[in-house]
């Protein structure tokens, strides 16, 4: 008898064993399955990284984004026709009173009727049909050794294209619009560099609007050294004040040459020199160009 319980009671432990034992298979399998199943649906257990965001064209420019309008003195600044280049790819712009044509290498032109020129303290926008062109004034490399007087940028199709021009009356050895058009919206910025002069008194050999609403202007001090520096439109905080090799000269500078009041303008019998006031008769300073 107690060999038959002692055989029963292993029977019963067998068997216990085995349910327990194949309950666990049974629940690894299904967790398995499981885990098989959400790495087919998941690409092998891995999160994806998020898309990138598409990348947005550039907006379409506005007036606002050039400062306040311009004075009647800056607004003949940008009277007349013009003509543009580019590259990367190679383009061509020929702004005309009644019509503007922009070209590119192997593909079909584009034009429109020039609508009214809106000139503001930074640059002028002038809409054609498709095309949303400004102009600024200030130097600009058109190609080693040629500078011209004038940044272009011409938006189409949701592509900013950017070069250089000048006017096309002009032509390519043309002269060079005088700087000092401009002088009132620049004043701002002038005084500002003008305060980190050390040799004074300073003349202002050329100074234009350069992106981000900042303007760079070039001194002439009183020891004969030569420096440009960078200030907003506005006046302020100066971005830079760095010297500059007599070599480094830019096409319209000292045509002419600005000394700002109370300081005295040069003397000699080869310098022309005539006042210069603001919109409403306040006096700058003097505009001299040498004769001789």
């Amino acid at each position: 008898m107690a060999v038959a319980s002692s055989v029963s009671s292993l029977r019963g432990s067998l068997v216990r064993s085995c349910v327990t034992t194949t309950a666990v298979l049974a629940a690894l399998a299904a967790t398995g399955c499981d885990q098989i199943q959400k790495a087919v649906s998941t690409g092998g257990g891995k999160t994806d990284a998020p898309a990138a965001a598409p990348v947005q064209p550039p907006a379409k420019p506005t007036a606002n984004q050039l400062g306040a309008p311009a004075s009647a003195e800056v607004q003949a600044f940008y009277a007349g026709e013009f003509e543009a280049f580019g590259t990367e790819p190679d383009w061509r712009l020929d702004l005309l009173d009644n019509w503007a044509n922009f070209s590119r290498t192997g593909l079909e032109d584009v034009g429109g009727l020039p609508g009214p020129r809106d000139v503001r303290t930074g640059g002028a926008l002038i809409e054609s049909g498709p095309l949303s062109i400004i102009l600024k004034a200030g130097s600009c490399e058109a190609a080693p050794g040629q500078q011209l007087p004038y940044v272009v940028s011409v938006y189409f199709d949701g592509v900013t294209y950017q070069g250089c021009g000048r006017r096309a009356a002009a032509g390519a050895g043309g002269a060079v619009p005088a700087w000092s058009a401009l002088l009132p919206e620049l004043l701002p910025a002038i005084d500002a560099c003008m305060a980190r002069v050390q040799a004074k008194p300073a003349r202002v050999t050329i100074a234009y609007v350069i992106d981000g609403g900042q303007v760079s202007v070039r001194f002439l001090d009183s020891d004969g050294g030569r420096y440009e520096c960078g200030a907003p439109a506005a006046g302020g905080s100066v971005a830079y004040f760095e010297p500059i090799g007599d070599r480094d000269v830019l096409q319209g500078e000292q045509q002419p040459l600005f000394t700002r009041a109370p300081d005295a303008a040069p003397a000699g019998s080869c310098w022309k020199t005539e006042p210069t006031t603001t919109p409403d008769g306040r006096a700058i300073g003097s505009l001299s160009r040498k004769t001789c």
